[in-house]
């Protein structure tokens, strides 16, 4: 009797845990608006997931894509991401929070434009430290240190290839975007600029999608 309680229990966990969702069908497609920082193309980008047209924002800077390129991917949480992501780890958490929080920005130029996707490849990689670049950076240790009030992090789905390892040969970059959200503006950078755009810091860049000369 005791065993078949236990039997009955186990299925009922079973059957009541969440399936994991299986992997998408990526197709990278282009950089749609042709904003470059002189050797890379800069968010959005255009990729379809499962056939359908989407724009999302990269934050990989180890890894390559070329329009055509197809690849499995998990669309991954922000908990999943930051457990057993590409980046995934014990204090990996916050940084995915940071390059959520950073996509959804918005920009008004092109100057702006490479700015923001140069302080989204600094999380986990590296980029130049523009003046725009340290604007953003900025406003996202201010936002962080409120806690990111009001913020939704539930709707961010990041897209790592399936069986990838950041680096290593064959691995596509990993992307993110919001299920039907819009971008947000970057609040008055006035106050901002003065924390920290005054260190610029130039730095290598990492492999992206290459500017086709």
């Amino acid at each position: 009797m005791k065993q078949a309680l236990l039997l009955l229990l186990a299925l009922a966990a079973v059957a009541g845990a969440t399936p994991t969702p299986p992997p998408s069908q990526i197709t990278f497609v282009d950089a749609p608006t042709g904003v470059n920082d002189g050797a890379y193309y800069v968010m959005p980008y255009r990729i379809k997931i499962d056939g359908a047209y989407t724009l999302v924002t990269c934050y990989d800077t180890f890894d390559d894509v070329n329009p055509g390129d197809k690849w499995q991917a998990n669309l991954l949480s922000i908990g999943d991401a930051a457990t057993s992501g590409f980046f995934g780890g014990a204090n990996a958490l916050p940084l995915y929070e940071r390059i959520a929080w950073l996509s959804s920005r918005t920009y008004s130029n092109d100057k702006q434009q490479v700015g923001l996707q140069h302080a989204i490849w600094r999380v986990f990689g590296s980029a130049s430290l523009t003046q725009d670049a340290a604007i953003y950076g900025n406003a996202a240790d201010v936002a962080a240190a409120n806690g990111y009030a009001g913020f939704d992090f539930s709707t961010f789905r990041f897209i790592e290839q399936v069986n990838g390892v950041a680096g290593r040969a064959g691995t596509e970059q990993a992307f993110v975007f919001r299920e039907g959200g819009s971008p947000a503006p970057l609040p008055e950078p006035g106050a901002l600029a003065q924390l920290g755009a005054g260190a610029l810091l130039i730095l290598g860049a990492g492999r992206y999608w290459k500017k086709r000369r």
